[in-house]
Protein backbone atom coordinates (compact mmCIF):
# COMPACT_ATOMS: atom_id res chain seq x y z
CA UNK A 1 0.00 0.00 0.00
CA UNK A 2 1.44 3.34 -1.17
CA UNK A 3 1.17 6.53 1.79
CA UNK A 4 -0.93 9.25 0.36
CA UNK A 5 0.11 11.88 2.41
CA UNK A 6 -2.34 14.38 1.26
CA UNK A 7 -5.02 11.68 2.76
CA UNK A 8 -5.96 12.24 6.55
CA UNK A 9 -4.61 8.82 7.89
CA UNK A 10 -1.24 9.68 6.28
CA UNK A 11 -0.97 13.05 7.77
CA UNK A 12 -1.73 11.28 11.07
CA UNK A 13 1.49 8.79 10.33
CA UNK A 14 3.58 12.00 9.85
CA UNK A 15 2.34 13.91 12.30
CA UNK A 16 2.73 11.11 15.25
CA UNK A 17 6.30 10.53 14.12
CA UNK A 18 7.26 14.09 14.19
CA UNK A 19 6.04 14.29 17.43
CA UNK A 20 7.76 10.97 18.62
CA UNK A 21 11.36 11.95 16.74
CA UNK A 22 10.89 15.54 18.31
CA UNK A 23 10.33 14.35 21.91
CA UNK A 24 13.58 12.15 21.37
CA UNK A 25 15.49 14.88 20.49
CA UNK A 26 14.64 16.79 23.19
CA UNK A 27 15.48 13.96 25.32
CA UNK A 28 18.52 12.72 23.88
CA UNK A 29 20.37 15.91 23.37
CA UNK A 30 18.78 18.39 25.67
CA UNK A 31 17.44 20.40 23.37
CA UNK A 32 15.50 23.75 25.57
CA UNK A 33 12.16 23.84 25.09
CA UNK A 34 12.22 27.57 23.10
CA UNK A 35 13.51 25.62 20.35
CA UNK A 36 10.90 22.80 20.09
CA UNK A 37 9.09 23.96 16.63
CA UNK A 38 12.09 24.46 15.10
CA UNK A 39 13.00 20.70 15.45
CA UNK A 40 9.37 19.54 14.57
CA UNK A 41 9.45 21.57 11.37
CA UNK A 42 12.75 20.35 10.28
CA UNK A 43 11.65 17.12 11.15
CA UNK A 44 8.43 17.71 9.17
CA UNK A 45 10.25 18.89 6.42
CA UNK A 46 12.42 16.07 6.24
CA UNK A 47 9.79 13.21 6.71
CA UNK A 48 7.99 14.69 3.93
CA UNK A 49 10.01 14.94 1.67
CA UNK A 50 11.26 11.47 2.21
CA UNK A 51 7.85 9.98 1.76
CA UNK A 52 7.31 12.04 -1.30
CA UNK A 53 10.99 10.63 -2.86
CA UNK A 54 9.32 6.93 -2.17
CA UNK A 55 6.07 8.22 -3.82
CA UNK A 56 7.35 10.01 -6.74
CA UNK A 57 9.12 6.19 -7.95
CA UNK A 58 5.30 5.15 -7.81
CA UNK A 59 4.00 7.89 -10.24
CA UNK A 60 2.84 10.15 -7.48
CA UNK A 61 4.75 13.08 -5.49
CA UNK A 62 4.61 16.70 -4.66
CA UNK A 63 6.55 19.90 -6.07
CA UNK A 64 9.14 20.87 -4.02
CA UNK A 65 6.75 23.60 -2.72
CA UNK A 66 4.26 21.34 -1.73
CA UNK A 67 7.29 19.29 0.61
CA UNK A 68 7.78 22.53 1.62
CA UNK A 69 4.14 23.45 2.46
CA UNK A 70 3.02 20.32 4.10
CA UNK A 71 6.03 19.71 6.19
CA UNK A 72 5.96 22.80 7.49
CA UNK A 73 1.97 21.79 8.27
CA UNK A 74 3.16 18.31 9.40
CA UNK A 75 5.57 20.28 12.00
CA UNK A 76 3.22 22.60 13.08
CA UNK A 77 0.20 20.36 13.71
CA UNK A 78 2.72 18.13 15.87
CA UNK A 79 3.88 20.91 17.99
CA UNK A 80 -0.03 22.06 18.32
CA UNK A 81 -0.90 18.63 18.92
CA UNK A 82 1.34 18.07 21.62
CA UNK A 83 1.15 21.18 23.47
CA UNK A 84 -2.64 20.63 23.47
CA UNK A 85 -3.21 17.21 24.87
CA UNK A 86 -0.01 18.35 27.28
CA UNK A 87 -1.70 21.17 28.89
CA UNK A 88 -4.95 19.21 28.93
CA UNK A 89 -3.77 16.62 31.32
CA UNK A 90 -1.65 19.01 33.42
CA UNK A 91 -3.68 19.46 37.05
CA UNK A 92 -3.85 23.39 37.44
Amino acid sequence: MILDIISLEGMGILVALTIGLTEAIKRGFGVKARFIPLVALGIGIILTFLVNLGLTEFGGGLSFAGVIVLGIATGLESVGLFSGVKNFFQKR
